[in-house]
């Protein structure tokens, strides 16, 4: 059974409800870092956090087979595209981490 049709919604996608999100703010403190997993801005964990638009940079850490370790950092969202493209084409990677670094 498809999750479009039991909801009615004709869709894929689903957002949190505003009554799911306001209770964990209680538990954040001021500088916390949140991991979003969405690709919006019209979403109610950044309208209810008031979470910042603006991005200083983006850490890539990738992990080799080999047991090395390398740290990058790219100012812009084409910098970052063009870093993982990069990655992708590498055989001996294990995994890698994106971070979005804010202005305090």
């Amino acid at each position: 059974m498809k999750m479009d049709k039991v909801a009615g919604s004709g869709k894929d996608e689903f957002y949190t409800p505003k009554y799911a999100v306001l209770p964990i703010t209680k538990y954040l403190n001021s500088g916390s870092t949140i991991w979003c997993p969405f690709d919006t801005e019209d979403i109610i964990f950044y309208k209810e956090l008031n979470m910042k638009k603006t991005i200083d940079y983006f850490k890539i850490t990738t992990y080799y087979s080999d047991g090395v370790v390398a740290e990058t950092i790219r100012h812009t969202r084409e910098g970052l595209s063009a870093c993982l493209k990069s990655i992708w084409k590498e055989e001996d990677v294990v995994w890698f981490t994106v971070e979005e670094k804010v202005a305090a």
